[in-house]
């Protein structure tokens, strides 16, 4: 679940310093949107692999219910 609070805080530091950006026409916020963003799509990413690694294993290590 590492990556659901990591999301959060890649949201918490992108979400306010776009709107500063776009509100108040404040380009130098731009690196700090910059990383939120990383933040964001590097949780993404491991999201994804959390998932497909995981139903990989499952499916591998245990066999189905309709074979027992």
């Amino acid at each position: 679940m590492i990556h659901y609070g990591l999301y959060n805080i890649g949201l918490v530091v992108m979400l306010p310093a776009l709107y500063l950006m776009l509100q108040r026409g404040n380009t130098a916020i731009e690196p700090i949107v910059a990383v939120g963003s990383l933040i964001v799509a590097a949780t993404v990413l491991l999201f994804a692999f959390v998932v497909f690694s995981s139903a990989s294993v499952l499916s591998a290590s245990s066999p189905s219910r309709a074979t027992r």
